[in-house]
C-alpha cells in the first residue's frame, strides 16, 4: 500500500533528523 511506504519514509526522515540533532546539538 502506499499508506504504508509513505508512513515508513515519514518515520525514516524523523528517525534520522531526530538522531543528526542529538549527534550536533551545537546547530541548535
Amino acid at each position: 500500500m502506499l499508506l504504508v511506504r509513505v508512513r515508513w519514509l515519514f518515520r525514516t526522515c524523523v528517525s534520522s533528523i531526530l538522531s543528526s540533532l542529538n549527534l550536533t546539538p551545537a546547530k541548535l
